[in-house]
């Protein structure tokens, strides 16, 4: 009963948003919908950052739900096709006429490239992947501590 959607799905999207516009986040609104157990089954959530961006993220253990990503600006838009696992970039203008599209070098899993950081810094001797250090990760945690505290939610292990 520790888990639920957004340990599951949604870290995925929170992390891309993260990554994409970076850690200064002024507010955060969530909702979340609990399974009778107490396991968060779907959630939305908005994020503000300080220079104005806003990310709208979803995520549910309900049913399949879009993988894509959508990021839009004055001058168009660019979607990502499949955040698990990259498969093309393709960009738009703001007339919404396709002007790039860029394929992704053909993975696994996508987890390959974690495979290979982590071998490249225990390697290298390194107590971190230069590419998700450990303040990442603990700022995504307390991020998702705060979701969970928005919505009530808490581990059984937690008091």
């Amino acid at each position: 009963l520790g888990g639920g959607a957004l340990l599951d799905i949604t870290v995925y999207p929170l992390n891309l948003a993260v990554m994409a516009f970076g850690q200064e986040i002024t507010k955060v609104n969530s909702s979340a919908q609990l399974t009778e157990a107490g396991v968060d089954a779907q959630e939305s959530i908005t994020l503000h950052f300080a220079d104005g961006k806003m990310a709208l993220i979803a995520g549910s253990m309900y049913g399949e739900g879009d993988t894509s990503a959508m990021f839009c600006g004055e001058k168009g838009r660019i979607h990502l096709e499949n955040i698990f696992n990259p498969k093309s970039l393709t960009v738009y203008n703001s007339q919404g006429e396709m002007v790039d599209k860029i394929f992704c070098p053909e993975q696994i899993t996508g987890y390959e490239y974690e495979v290979e950081s982590c071998i490249r810094a225990i390697g290298s001797g390194y107590l971190e992947c230069p590419e998700m250090p450990h303040d990442d990760t603990i700022f995504m945690m307390d991020l998702m501590d705060e979701l969970r505290r928005q919505w009530g939610m808490k581990f059984p292990c937690e008091f």
